[in-house]
């Protein structure tokens, strides 16, 4: 007998979920009579089977109503008047059955117009027709349920979506066109669509900096042929967040998202100053004198450039090695996932850089050296290829100088004992309450 309760299964759903809908029916029921009450006496009355918070004619009349009005879900005109006759007929044969069985009935319409013997009324029959009429959300939950629970109960999830009519509520409720009137569907937030990828032209060269400071990008409408023998134009990927100029665009208008979207465009202000601030800096200009000043820090940083470049015929051919070696798997396993296609590539540069040499060398550019940098010591082209290999991070903090405080002794050796007990920079920079930054000078001994 358990193993035929266990095993049943009703419209996609187990045993188990059908008795959790029961009393989550039963429960909205049962607050919904409460509140009804409280509003029309003026005090609060308990409303439940046996003093508990249900009441099971709305468990039974859902499953019921859920059952007959299957064919009809998406006529909402015979869907209220079917709702609202069988629920009435439904509440009378239940007040019937209650009065041979406890002698009572646990509701009473005698204070309202055009009731029957206080056991059905006109109000409560037009309710039940819009209560019917509002099956959308049952149907999401109940589906939802059904593919949570599919591979441990091993239920019908395709056959819960045909039952439930997913597809209608995906169109209605998920279903937008873009700006080019592609038609997509899927639960999205401004926060998903900012990152989601997005087809633009192909673009040459580097962007061009507008008066805004907002970019312009050249692009060229080039075209091939597929694998199927199409011509199709060449694109190139970027995300919608980049490609919008106001964030509002991708909002679907509820307070978070605007209010999301709204710092997405202070962010994008933000970086417009910064490029129009860049461009009217200018750039710091060549100067011969300078270079025979600062002769000495001249030759070392050409020396540490020499160094830095010298590794980039292994990078690339540890590229090389890296990708065929991906390619090869991709081809042996054709149904690999984007997380296990990325694990693999990390692994296969690792190791041919490995096998090849190659190694990344970082450009320490000194006080005496960035001095002679902001001298005009170095020509932009060479001063280009130096900060390409060099931390970005140092270069910021030599151009914006500030004060900085050093750590004491004590917080110094915490540093490194939560580091050697695994902690992370963030976990150990919030425990002492300074930037991750700190840590991670401390950690790499630069302080």
């Amino acid at each position: 007998m358990r193993n035929i309760l266990l095993d049943f299964s009703f419209r996609g759903m187990n045993i188990n979920q059908l008795a959790v809908w029961f009393f989550i029916y039963s429960f909205f029921g049962w607050a919904m009579e409460c509140i009804v009450i409280r509003k029309q006496l003026g005090y609060w009355e308990n409303r439940g089977f046996a003093k508990l918070p249900f009441c099971v004619i709305y468990g039974f009349g859902t499953y019921i109503a859920f059952n007959i009005f299957a064919p009809i879900q998406n006529n909402y005109i015979a869907l209220y008047i079917f709702g609202a006759v069988c629920a009435t007929i439904f509440e009378y044969m239940t007040a019937k059955l209650m009065l041979k069985l406890f002698g009572e009935v646990w509701w009473n319409y005698d204070h309202l117009r055009f009731n029957y013997k206080g056991i059905i009324c006109l109000q409560s029959t037009i309710g039940w027709g819009f209560l019917a009429t509002e099956p959308e959300l049952a149907k999401a939950v109940r589906h939802s349920m059904v593919v949570i629970d599919a591979q441990k109960h091993k239920l019908d999830y395709k056959q819960s979506e045909i039952d439930n009519d997913i597809a209608t509520l995906k169109k209605k409720y998920q279903g937008t066109t873009d700006s080019n009137g592609h038609y997509h569907e899927g639960a999205s937030t401004l926060i998903s669509r900012a990152k989601s990828e997005t087809s633009v032209l192909k673009r040459k060269g580097s962007p061009t900096i507008n008066e805004d400071g907002s970019l312009s990008y050249k692009e060229v409408k080039e075209t091939y042929t597929d694998k199927d023998g199409k011509i199709k134009i060449r694109t190139q990927k970027s995300t919608k967040m980049a490609e919008v100029k106001d964030a509002r665009e991708l909002s679907s208008g509820t307070p978070q998202e605007e209010a999301y979207a709204k710092y997405a465009n202070s962010m994008k202000s933000l970086a417009n100053q910064a490029r129009r601030e860049m461009v009217n800096t200018g750039k710091i200009a060549y100067s011969a004198s300078a270079k025979a000043t600062y002769q000495s820090e001249v030759d070392s940083l050409m020396g540490k450039l020499n160094v830095a470049l010298m590794n980039a015929p292994r990078e690339r051919q540890a590229q090389t090695i890296a990708n065929a070696e991906v390619q090869s798997k991709k081809r042996d396993n054709p149904d690999m996932t984007k997380a296990e296609i990325k694990k693999a590539s990390q692994q296969a540069l690792s190791k041919a850089r490995n096998s090849v040499g190659a190694k990344r060398t970082s450009i320490d550019i000194t006080d005496k050296e960035w001095e002679a940098i902001q001298a005009g010591a170095i020509s932009e082209n060479k001063l280009t290829q130096i900060l390409n290999n060099t931390n970005i991070d140092v270069v910021r903090q030599k151009a914006t100088p500030r004060a900085t405080t050093s750590l004491s002794t004590a917080k110094q050796g915490r540093i490194s004992a939560l580091s050697a007990s695994g902690y992370s920079t963030s976990e150990i920079a919030e425990a002492l309450g300074v930037s991750t930054s700190t840590v991670s000078k401390y950690l790499n001994g630069k302080e």
